[in-house]
């Protein structure tokens, strides 16, 4: 009896950690108009969570290079506040030098692979407690394309806007070359992002 007990731990346990290891993306908000099957850009904001650190490997113990979204392995973590890179192993060819960064609580990045680069399909940006998850697709995150630029923003709460603790990249999971550039460029997005700004400032203001 107690081996059977201990053999439905064990099952429970193993379950518990594949299903935190296999941590799905949830469903996305458009980020500017309310068509949920339109390709766009879409984000979710996941709580009380690290993403490689936490939602997407099982809080750290299987490390980052075995973190994945949705399927897609990290490609490489830029640390805001270090002004650091994180590279995985698996990526050899990639640096940190193939993006650009720009912004603080909202942003934009750039990404120029070489010929030996994987794609990029998720992006995060972690920020306080939580995190944003993005994509380029419909609101279901399996539909994501791959990019070479995006728009991001960091998690608000009641006091606005958490400051970025850092942005991590995820490889599309297939086999392909270099992405082709999609047809929304990052500036597009960053008005319907910069809408969403205007209108929280606006609505703090007028509570005061």
């Amino acid at each position: 009896m107690r081996l059977f007990t201990a053999f439905l731990s064990a099952v429970s346990l193993a379950s518990l950690s594949a299903a935190v290891l296999a941590a799905p993306i949830p469903t996305g908000t458009k980020a500017f108009d309310d068509d949920p099957n339109e390709i766009s850009f879409y984000f979710a904001k996941i709580d009380g969570k690290n993403d490689c650190a936490g939602y997407f490997n099982a809080n750290g113990r299987n490390g980052f290079e075995n973190c994945t979204a949705g399927g897609s392995p990290v490609i490489a973590k830029w640390d805001a506040e270090k002004d650091k890179w994180e590279i995985n192993s698996i990526f050899p060819s990639v640096t940190g030098d193939e993006f650009t960064i720009e912004g603080d609580e909202i942003g934009e990045w750039f990404y120029s692979p070489g010929a030996d680069d994987p794609a990029v399909r998720y992006w995060v940006a972690k920020g306080g407690n939580s995190f944003n998850i993005f994509w380029f697709g419909t609101s279901d995150p399996s539909s994501a394309q791959p990019v070479t630029s995006g728009a991001w923003f960091t998690p608000s709460n009641r006091g606005g806007q958490a400051g970025l603790s850092h942005l991590t990249f995820y490889d599309t999971g297939l086999e392909q070359g270099p992405p082709e550039q999609v047809p929304e460029p990052a500036a597009l997005a960053l008005l319907g992002i910069g809408g969403i700004g205007l209108a929280w400032m606006s609505r703090r203001q007028r509570r005061r």
